[in-house]
C-alpha cells in the first residue's frame, strides 16, 4: 500500500498543542522570559557610561595619554574626570 494513507499518530507538538493548558503556561512563561530579557537589557545598557572601564586597555590608554605630551592642566583633567565618574558611581 501507499504509505501516504496509513494513519500516524500525532506528533509530540500536535498533542502538546491540543492541551490548552499547557497553551496557556506556555504563553505565560514566554511573556515573563520576554519581560525579565528586557528587564535585564535595561540594567546592562545603564552601564554603558562605563563600558570603557572594560573595554579600553588601561595601559595602551595611559600610553596615548602620556605621548600627547600632556600639560598639568591635561593631567589635571584626567584626574578630575576620574574623580567625577567615582562620584557617580
Amino acid at each position: 500500500g501507499d504509505l501516504r494513507d496509513t494513519p500516524t499518530a500525532p506528533t509530540f507538538f500536535e498533542r502538546i498543542t491540543k492541551d490548552i493548558e499547557i497553551v496557556r503556561v506556555a504563553l505565560l512563561l514566554t511573556g515573563c522570559v520576554q519581560g525579565i530579557r528586557n528587564t535585564v537589557y535595561e540594567y546592562l545598557t545603564s552601564f554603558s557610561d562605563y563600558d570603557w572601564v572594560w573595554k579600553k586597555d588601561k595601559d595602551e590608554a595611559y600610553r596615548e595619554f602620556v605621548t600627547s605630551d600632556p600639560s598639568l592642566g591635561d593631567y589635571e583633567s584626567q584626574l578630575k574626570s576620574f574623580v567625577k565618574v567615582d562620584q557617580t558611581i
